[in-house]
């Protein structure tokens, strides 16, 4: 309320992208209502804020809207008309991966869908890569994939962007885990793509057909751990939403039949813990962690990790350097539900308030072989 329309609409807005660097805070397009017109619109824009900056500024109870807008710099352009996508930065450059844009007000009918003065939406299916000058204007722009598939494996927002070190110990690269929806399908995507630093372009998309992610489908809390001893990378995956969840009392995956005049979708909350590897060879395994979360957590949850003593330079946690159990972040926020699905009696969503540290334990731990997929 304080810093007007033009900072507030889309810093209020939902599913935004956002990387911080040091202390400057990106964050780009989002979903949300634009004031006083009260329309739905996907922002196009990219905000710069001094975090160390505004942070003093709050302690030291600071109100006047002059001194507070200091601390933000705006620019708009149309490429970064953007939601539900990821923010990341490798190889000198931002990338924004995937998301879609979406104007209208949301509403689980299709009726007005993509007709006038109804819902619009579109997939980006590209990798963005940018970089930025000191105001914000966008340079060295281009669109990246992995070439078309009638299948369309990039058509993807609220997934997971993980950061990853490759079996060499230092090369740094992404992994996208999930997603949905599945053109033309209520059904998340279950391959993975890897986004690796690439000659003559910014990086190289690679679409990973003979894997496919079994639980954990929705951008939910991850926790990046490289072992440089076996080369292998780890991704935890915490709760959230799921295309299949798991039966431990019959240890079999499930998939819920789709009903979406009872509001069900097929893509419930779970509790499953769930852990991707890539091995030094390239070849993916999966893993379910025996202990099961609280509670229906961990959808838009994040992973903090401290200290960086401890990690690589793009934030994955070295195993090697963690010679006793030892805290490596904390995890805040995101969705917390009541039941499944939110139509289920008792159901609901909220908010999650809570804050949980992270510890790390190196050797040997049980784990569950993954079921086959249904």
């Amino acid at each position: 309320s304080v810093l007007g329309p033009d900072l507030a609409n889309p810093l209020t807005s939902t599913n935004a992208q956002y990387l911080q660097r040091g202390d400057q805070l990106y964050v780009i397009g989002g979903y949300g209502q634009v004031l006083p017109t009260k329309e739905m619109v996907t922002f196009d824009t990219v905000i710069r804020i001094d975090v160390k900056g505004l942070m003093h500024a709050i302690e030291m109870k600071v109100h006047d809207p002059a001194k507070l807008k200091t601390f933000f710099i705006k620019n708009s352009d149309t490429r970064l008309k953007v939601t539900g996508g990821e923010l990341r930065w490798l190889n000198d450059r931002f990338l924004l991966v995937f998301g879609q844009r979406f104007d209208g007000f949301y509403s689980a009918s299709l009726a007005d869908y993509n007709k006038i003065k109804g819902m619009q939406q579109e997939y980006t299916q590209k990798v963005r890569a940018f970089t930025l000058d000191a105001q914000l204007k966008l340079a060295d722009v281009s669109f990246e994939d992995g070439g078309f598939d009638t299948s369309l494996p990039y058509n993807r927002r609220d997934l997971n962007v993980v950061n990853t070190i490759q079996a060499d110990g230092k090369t740094a690269g992404l992994l996208v885990l999930g997603g949905v929806f599945k053109a033309g399908q209520v059904a998340g995507q279950v391959t993975p793509i890897s986004i690796d630093p690439a000659q003559g372009k910014p990086v190289q998309a690679t679409w990973i057909k003979d894997f496919q992610q079994a639980l954990n489908h929705y951008d939910c809390a991850t926790v990046q751990i490289f072992d440089p001893a076996g080369g292998t990378m780890f991704v935890t995956l915490l709760g959230g939403i799921s295309q299949y969840h798991y039966d431990k009392l019959n240890n079999k995956l499930i998939k819920d039949k789709v009903d979406l005049d009872k509001g069900i979708d097929g893509l419930p909350f779970i509790d499953t813990v769930s852990i991707v590897a890539r091995g030094k060879d390239g070849k993916f395994s999966q893993y379910i962690w025996p202990r099961r979360l609280p509670s229906l957590i961990g959808a838009e949850m994040r992973f903090l990790s401290v200290p960086p003593a401890l990690a690589f330079e793009n934030g994955v946690i070295d195993l090697s350097k963690v010679t006793k159990r030892t805290q490596i972040g904390y995890l805040y926020g995101g969705i917390e539900a009541s039941e499944p699905y939110s139509v289920l009696p008792g159901g609901g969503t909220k908010a999650s308030p809570r804050l949980f540290k992270v510890w790390l334990t190196p050797g040997p731990q049980p784990v569950l072989a993954m079921p086959s997929i249904p």
